[in-house]
């Protein structure tokens, strides 16, 4: 399982601000269920 935060920059002034988005999350596995 593996989460990855995703982040989007936008222009403010001089400076760029992170805005954060939704989490993605992937799973992989196998075997019986």
């Amino acid at each position: 399982m593996v989460q990855v935060a995703v982040t989007r920059t936008r222009p403010a002034g001089r400076y760029h601000l992170m805005d954060a988005q939704n989490p993605v999350w992937i799973f992989s596995g196998e075997g019986r269920a």
